[in-house]
């Protein structure tokens, strides 16, 4: 069998730099016409590695990560909460497990650790707009409906199990991109009193959550940890990391259909034409989430973990932006994610049922 140079783990690429060994001149030796033993054969000469080390590299698989029992711990517990997809995996390596223990055994070594939770605002009154554009909308904080109050059970219980092997920093994130960035949405308000609506936000989930639960904006929280490139620059590098993805125009059809079908639920028709460019800004825009928190990471003193509560369309695109290095956990069950969805329909409905009463 014909080896795939491109499948080489990257681990082994960057143990051999750590190692003092020539990485791009090794890989450079060789050739896709090159057998497993060939490969190996060559590798070997030149880094007297073990046969094993160098089979497991070509193969993409990465060495489990040793972690110690406290760790295990804490990584059984998120696993017994969800089993499937509980960590979110880039590819069919399988490989995220290993880099989401690896997070956590830094964490427990000491490693300032933010554990972030998207907490999503509210879109409503959406409104056909002209000929060629999508429709409009207002946003407001809508606490009685928060995805994190919902889970706060769940997370206390994180937060405690995190607890025993160092000093979590669990952050809730209030959108600031999706209610700010016009290149995604038409808003019918204007951008102060949407900034406004976002600092509301904040204001009330700190009212409510205990410590030390914290939320932020995702802008402010940036500048807290050192990235100061505009969000709205990130998204666009997002939208252009997911457009030159080998699968992404093969997926778009299915994002705007999603799209489509979502404004038919709220009583609006739109045209496919209309909302591709929206479309693509929106994901491009989780995708820019997922650069910014891989530049945090990429830094090295501070480690980040997405904790997701929502349908995975979001969390895999942000992993998507973040290259595939980014440990996303779900410490909840399909039925227990359901519950929130049902039970935010079920108040949602009874809030426009008093208005017509």
């Amino acid at each position: 069998m014909k080896i795939n140079i491109e499948q080489i783990s990257p681990s082994f690429l960057k143990k051999l730099e750590q190692d003092g060994f020539p990485a791009q001149a090794i890989i450079a030796s060789l050739s896709p016409e090159d057998s497993y033993k060939e490969a190996v054969k060559k590798i070997r000469v030149q880094t007297k590695y073990s046969r094993e080390t160098i089979k497991q590299a070509l193969s993409g698989r990465e060495k489990p990560l040793k972690v110690k029992s406290e760790v295990s711990a804490v990584l059984d517990w998120l696993k017994n909460k969800r089993r499937r997809r509980w960590v979110l995996e880039a590819d069919d390596k399988q490989q995220n497990e290993n880099v989401l223990a690896k997070d956590l055994t830094e964490f427990s070594q000491g490693k300032p650790t933010d554990f972030i939770i998207w907490n999503c605002l509210t879109f409503y009154e959406w409104e056909k707009n002209l000929p060629g554009k999508g429709p409009t909308c207002k946003v407001k904080s809508e606490p009685e409906t928060s995805i994190a109050l919902f889970n706060l059970p769940r997370i206390r219980e994180m937060t405690t199990e995190l607890s025993k092997i160092g000093d979590p920093e669990i952050v809730v994130m209030v959108p600031s991109t999706e209610a700010t960035s016009e290149r995604i949405w038409s808003y019918s308000q204007t951008r102060t009193e949407r900034e406004v609506i976002v600092d509301e936000a904040v204001d009330k989930l700190n009212q409510t959550l205990p410590k030390p639960i914290a939320a932020a904006r995702w802008d402010n929280y940036l500048k807290t940890r050192g990235i100061l490139t505009d969000p709205n620059d990130s998204s666009l590098a997002g939208e252009k990391l997911l457009t030159q993805l080998p699968n992404f125009h093969a997926q778009l059809p299915e994002i705007i259909a999603g799209e489509v079908e979502y404004f038919r639920q709220i009583g609006v028709k739109v045209n496919p034409d209309e909302i591709e460019d929206s479309s693509i800004s929106y994901f491009g825009m989780y995708a820019g989430e997922g650069i910014d928190m891989k530049t945090i990471k990429d830094k090295g003193q501070r480690g980040i973990v997405l904790v997701n509560f929502e349908e995975f369309r979001v969390a895999k695109t942000t992993l998507a932006g973040a290259q595939g290095q980014l440990s996303i956990i779900t410490p909840i069950s399909d039925q227990e994610m359901t519950a929130y969805y049902k039970w935010k329909n079920e108040i949602q409905n009874r809030k426009k049922l008093q208005l017509f009463k």
